[in-house]
């Protein structure tokens, strides 16, 4: 019995020292941040390639932003992600388990070469896609277009074709170019239209309804009160988005941003596809009288998911926050090479889908997508 209770004694130390370097591992194991999934992509003869990096990228053809095949806007719709490839249409991606992206592309260079894609909306069973020719910023010239005085053209993915909407004052005035879409609802649209010439350069404005092709005259000031800005520190903003709004505005001060006065505009878009929400912080020294005041515009993008909520700061800043957490979490996207930058993202299941491209001025290089997908 004596023996016994003296190998008790002797191995209950043990057991002990055994269950304290288990919660240390445990401990040690619960803390340790996961690294996030990454794939790029780059854009290559309008395809998107895989590439180990944006420094491995493969060197393509320097041209204006308005021409040059990258990402400009991208919607959801059944479980894909349609994106505009500028200068070629439009892309969908199929996240795949255990396999790499299932990309389709429906282009069609008669209507997309040497235009710019603005926005995509969806529409039910449809992609709306706007567009114009930028003449100022091209390589071709209007009488080299096979086709003139597009604005709005409809993907019906399941069929594979593209269907013209052609706006009554774009065919009173197919001299016109509709360079800003500005949709108030997904059937109330407001257009801006540029005439330009050697002589002259001239702005209209109208808004128009999808439904009843219905067209009206407005003024500027109509056109420019859609966008709708809501002051962020006066509207009732609902609590996650307040939350998001303050902790991008903290992330911001600690950025190197130019001298001068920060305006920033948010641009909120929910998983529904709805029209973008934008929400304004302008906080102006009113009483400084130091001469000239310099406004800096920065715009985030903020997604709204099942999951939680997304917003994008300048210098590859990602904010995260969900009602599971205590407060918003801060990341910091891969640093790109110089002279690259991220553009815009979106979410596609469990992925973060962020365009990036190499610009400098008007001109831009290669352009592609980071697919990351951050273990919780």
């Amino acid at each position: 019995m004596a023996i016994n209770m003296r190998r008790a004694f002797l191995v209950l130390p043990i057991i002990a020292a055994l269950f304290t370097f288990s919660c240390e591992i445990k401990k040690h194991t619960a803390i340790k941040p996961k690294q996030p999934i990454m794939e790029w992509y780059q854009i290559q003869g309008g395809k998107l390639e895989p590439v180990e990096s944006p420094v491995k990228a493969v060197r393509v053809e320097v041209k204006p932003w308005t021409v040059q095949s990258r990402i400009t806007d991208s919607v959801l719709a059944d479980s894909k992600l349609y994106m505009a490839i500028n200068g070629n249409g439009i892309a969908s991606m199929t996240l795949l388990s255990d396999s790499p992206p299932l990309f389709h592309y429906f282009y069609d260079p008669v209507i997309f070469k040497y235009r710019t894609i603005t926005t995509l909306l969806y529409l039910q069973d449809s992609i709306l896609c706007h567009l114009y020719f930028n003449e100022m910023l091209n390589t071709t010239t209007p009488d080299t277009l096979k086709i003139e005085g597009i604005s709005l053209v409809k993907l019906t993915p399941q069929y594979e074709n593209y269907k013209f909407i052609i706006l009554p004052f774009q065919k009173e005035h197919p001299d016109y170019e509709s360079v800003t879409f500005l949709p108030e609802t997904i059937k109330d649209f407001h257009f801006e239209w540029k005439y330009s010439s050697e002589k002259e350069t001239k702005f209209a404005y109208t808004n128009y309804n999808l439904t009843n092709n219905r067209e009206e005259k407005e003024t500027r000031a109509d056109f420019l009160s859609e966008y709708n800005f809501k002051d962020e520190k006066k509207s009732e903003i609902p609590g996650e988005l307040e939350t998001i709004f303050k902790a991008s505005i903290k992330a911001l001060k600690s950025l190197k941003t130019k001298e001068g006065q920060n305006i920033v505009h948010f641009s909120v878009k929910s998983p529904d596809n709805s029209v973008i929400k934008r929400f304004s912080y302008n906080k102006t020294d009113t009483t400084a009288n130091s001469g000239s005041v310099y406004f800096n515009i920065i715009t985030i993008p903020i997604r709204i998911t099942k999951k939680g909520i997304y917003a994008m700061l300048p210098h590859g800043i990602l904010i995260y926050y969900s009602q599971n957490y205590p407060k918003p979490v801060q990341n910091v996207l891969p640093v790109l090479p110089a002279g690259y930058r991220y553009t815009g993202f979106n979410c596609l299941n469990d992925y973060l889908v962020f365009y990036w491209e190499q610009s400098s001025f008007i001109k831009v290089g290669s352009a592609g997508i980071l697919l990351w997908k951050r273990e919780e």
